[in-house]
């Protein structure tokens, strides 16, 4: 133990703020268990600073004053995991990814003639789900087809903005032009999107490992869940895979993000592959 603490104060920058192991420990197991995110803790210098600016958000005073309320106040943890994760996104980000699902995914599924149904379930401040609905306005063009894409995100104050539909020029980067001004108008320094798009999005928060279900009152077409996984454990990761594969629909696909995989011999999901771009096409038990 005191070889292990050696190490650990050896790690720590003495400029910076510091957290007990056992503090961390507690703090690391409450966020684990609200949302199953988990948080690092080799690097001892990762989670203090969370902590201070926690700290300085709620006026609090001591790591103790942290604890305390995040053991007591569900929206005080909700607002600690946001300080954990990364919100920054753009429109149209995977270029690739986005190319294929129009190019492939997208005319198969509308082609069927049914309403179609897409899940973006790390939707942030709606950059990945505003894309969604673009591509599949431009592709219902050609194939009638009614499209409803609904987006949650654990973190309340992204889903208040991305139903705002408003984005700053910066998350606009990877738009086209004529895309830009066929579903976006101006407003100042940012650009709103259109009612063709908006009005086919819902956005809601939600917890992918909380007690309650997606409110998806339908069977699920596609589901983006991308760049989610790498944040939790693989228990967790098996729970979500399992209460996802239960609200797609036969022949659902699911959308990974890059560094995220599914095992060759997973029983839910099979690995496709569409001009070197992998998804998972959801398999059903006989």
């Amino acid at each position: 133990m005191k070889r292990r603490s050696s190490l650990l104060l050896s790690l720590v920058d003495p400029d910076k703020p510091w957290l007990s192991h056992a503090t961390s420990q507690e703090i690391a197991s409450l966020v684990r268990n609200y949302c199953g995110i988990l948080i690092n803790l080799d690097n001892p210098n990762y989670l203090p600073p969370i902590v201070e600016s926690f700290k300085a958000k709620r006026n609090l005073s001591s790591d103790d004053d942290v604890i305390s309320i995040l053991k007591s106040d569900s929206g005080a943890l909700n607002e600690f995991v946001q300080l954990c994760t990364i919100n920054e996104s753009y429109l149209f980000r995977d270029r690739t990814l986005f190319e294929i699902f129009a190019k492939h995914v997208l005319p198969q599924k509308m082609a069927t003639g049914k309403s179609l149904t897409i899940w973006s379930a790390a939707a942030s401040t709606g950059d990945e789900a505003v894309t969604i609905g673009i591509l599949c306005s431009e592709v219902a063009k050609h194939i009638d087809c009614n499209w409803r894409v609904y987006g949650t995100d654990i973190d309340v104050q992204a889903i208040a903005k991305a139903k705002q539909g408003l984005f700053e020029l910066r998350k606009l980067k990877g738009v086209p032009n004529s895309i830009l001004h066929q579903y976006f108008d101006q407003r100042g320094d940012t650009w709103l999107c259109k009612p063709t798009v908006l009005d086919h999005l819902k956005f809601f928060e939600f917890n992918l490992v909380g007690p309650d279900e997606v409110s998806i009152d339908c069977q699920i077409d596609v589901v983006f869940l991308r760049n989610v996984m790498i944040y939790f454990d693989l228990p967790t990761r098996a729970r979500v895979l399992e209460m996802i594969h239960s609200k797609m629909s036969p022949d659902g696909i699911l959308c990974l993000g890059h560094a995220e995989t599914i095992s060759e011999d997973d029983h839910l999901f099979a690995k496709e592959i569409f001009e070197k771009v992998v998804l998972y096409r959801k398999k059903t038990t006989p």
